[in-house]
């Protein structure tokens, strides 16, 4: 099962190549900033403000809409250079703005352009999409983006995983929680003490790097395998949580982190932000695999259009049989209480138009063990 995992800092930031001539294409034209810096002549990391758009602060006039840059700064090394800032515009009806730095060689010449906007990513078969940033614009631009990419329509389903700010409380948290509300959402508030990868020093990392972390270890694991008592490698969580905080977080749409009773640094619960009562939209490991067969069974069907084979229930029917078998082998599904592994699959043909209908029971994560033991007192009876 292929997994690609994204992790991305939008809108505020801009990657781009050694020598950056800073430009915004918007809707509704061009703005052209002054200033180009060369990166490959700077030899230390080092941050420049002043050098994009003639300073850091610009605003520019095009087609009676004022686009305004602002908090711009540059940080360039011999090998990127990295663009922060924000972009605004005092437009009624521009929803979409579309930030682009050209990006060229030593020679000068073209080799493509760093773009600040997430609709660069419809064109990948992605499933899982993580960022660093705790701007909670990027954060509704990447929900929204997950939403709109799971539909029908867009087929390319996908989920994200959202860190908030550090020391948030967890009010503020369970406030996010609600905003998204989504079951392609999980959010993380909990901070921790890790190794640098680079440099083996450790530091600490934000909720938002944290949640980077459960996006990189879902992609290492099976679809329907929960992040649900898996270790995380780090020192330390910034907080330890009472039972009642904890039981706020599930029932919120928090993911919590914490040691289990071995010990072990770990994943406590891998929620969603749903906010109803559905086991399946509020456990990410089930909802992943109903994403997974949807996408699953849509392609075994991909080789039927635009073909005109007489209409066939039972092929269709066949075709959920063997994917169902697949499904099961891979953890994914269960059997029904008569061994079926779907039940109600009903076929209906209408016109270029074919209906499959059906239900399945998704396999769920064991979460919890209820034991209940009865103490008797033995007694012996002797009959004399």
């Amino acid at each position: 099962m292929k997994k690609i995992i994204v992790m991305i800092g939008l809108s505020l930031s801009l990657v781009a190549c050694g020598v950056v001539s800073a430009a915004g294409s918007v809707v509704g034209g061009t703005v052209k900033a002054v200033g180009s810096v060369t990166g490959a002549v700077i030899k230390t990391t080092g941050k420049l403000i002043g050098k994009v758009i003639g300073g850091s602060d610009s605003e520019v006039k095009v087609k009676d809409t004022k686009y305004k840059f602002s908090d711009v700064e540059l940080e360039v090394d011999q090998y990127s250079a990295v663009v922060t800032g924000k972009l605004s515009h005092n437009g009624s009806t521009k929803k979409n703005l579309r930030l682009s730095i050209p990006c060229f060689d030593k020679d000068g010449n073209r080799v493509g352009d760093a773009i600040a906007t997430i609709d660069e990513l419809e064109k990948y078969d992605i499933q899982i999409i993580a960022t660093a940033a705790t701007d909670s614009d990027i954060h509704n631009l990447i929900a929204d983006h997950c939403v709109s990419m799971s539909t029908v329509s867009k087929k390319k389903e996908r989920t994200c995983w959202i860190g908030t700010e550090k020391n948030i409380s967890l009010d503020k948290a369970l406030a996010m929680a609600r905003g998204f509300n989504s079951e392609l959402v999980s959010l993380v508030m909990t901070g921790a003490n890790a190794n640098n990868p680079l440099t083996g020093a450790a530091e600490d990392i934000s909720p938002a790097l944290l949640a980077c972390k459960c996006a990189g270890i879902e992609s290492a694991i099976g679809v329907s395998n929960p992040l649900t008592n898996k270790a995380v490698k780090v020192n330390s969580f910034d907080k330890k949580y009472t039972t009642g905080e904890l039981n706020k977080m599930i029932a919120g749409g928090i993911t919590p982190f914490g040691e289990n009773d071995d010990g072990q640094l770990v994943c406590i619960r891998s929620m969603t932000t749903y906010q109803g009562d559905s086991l399946i939209l509020n456990e990410r490991s089930m909802i992943r695999s109903v994403l997974y067969m949807d996408r699953d069974l849509r392609k075994a069907f991909n080789s039927r259009i635009g073909t005109n084979s007489a209409p066939s229930e039972s092929t269709i029917i066949q075709v959920l049989a063997n994917k169902s078998k697949e499904w099961y082998a891979d953890d994914l599904i269960t059997k029904n209480d008569s061994g079926e592994l779907f039940e109600n699959a009903k076929v209906r043909f209408d016109g270029d138009k074919t209906y499959l209908t059906f239900e399945r029971y998704v396999r769920a994560p064991n979460n919890f063990t209820f034991i209940k033991a009865t103490n008797k007192v033995y007694r012996s009876t002797i009959e004399v």
